[in-house]
Parts: structure tokens; sequence; C-alpha cells
């Protein structure tokens, strides 16, 4: 399985995962794909997650390639329309709240 780590939005300081978690993630042997400036604001290089054993891409190369994606936030609806069905999607959201973030997930 593919992990794809994905860049938050501008107004985020956090990454869903540092390098120090990928590293763990890779010597157990899965792949980790990370969105180009992922971890810019985490103060975490692109650099240090290939040192990780990620391999860093564009959003659309992750968004393509990877099958399990991790995030902070909820996926806006152009992001969720990008995903084919064969998605996993992981982030946190209020499934109560959120309700048109559930339905389009369905």
């Amino acid at each position: 399985m593919l992990i794809g780590l994905l860049k938050e939005g501008e107004s985020e300081n956090r990454v869903a995962f540092l390098p120090e978690i990928v590293s763990s993630l890779t010597k157990r042997k899965e792949e980790v794909l990370v969105e180009t400036g992922a971890g810019k604001s985490a103060l975490a290089t692109d650099a240090a997650y290939k040192e990780a054993g990620a391999t860093v891409f564009p959003r659309e190369e992750v968004l393509k390639k990877a099958d399990f994606l991790i995030g902070i936030h909820p996926p806006d609806k152009p992001l969720v329309e990008a995903l084919d069905q064969a998605k996993m999607w992981l982030s946190q959201y209020n499934p109560m709240w959120n309700t048109d973030l559930v339905k389009q997930f369905v």
C-alpha cells in the first residue's frame, strides 16, 4: 500500500507526519509519498522526508499514486471529487457535522 502525505492549507502550520514518523513507516517496508513542500510550515524539509525514506512528488502525483491519503483537516469538495473510489482518506472530521463530506465519500 502506498501512503500519501498531503500539504495542508496555507493557514495550517502542522503536517500529519513528520519525517520521524515516515522513517518508522519506511523501516516497516511501507512506501510513503510526500507532496512537495508538505512539511515546510512545520519546519520539515523535502530533503528530510527523502532522508527518512519517502519519495517527494507534486500533489497531482501523490493523489494519483497513493492508495491511502492522510491529512489533518477534512478534504475540500474539489479534492474529494479528484479522488477515485479506490482511495482511502484519513483525517480529522466530525461526521455528525460534516454530513455533506460523508455523503461525498459514500
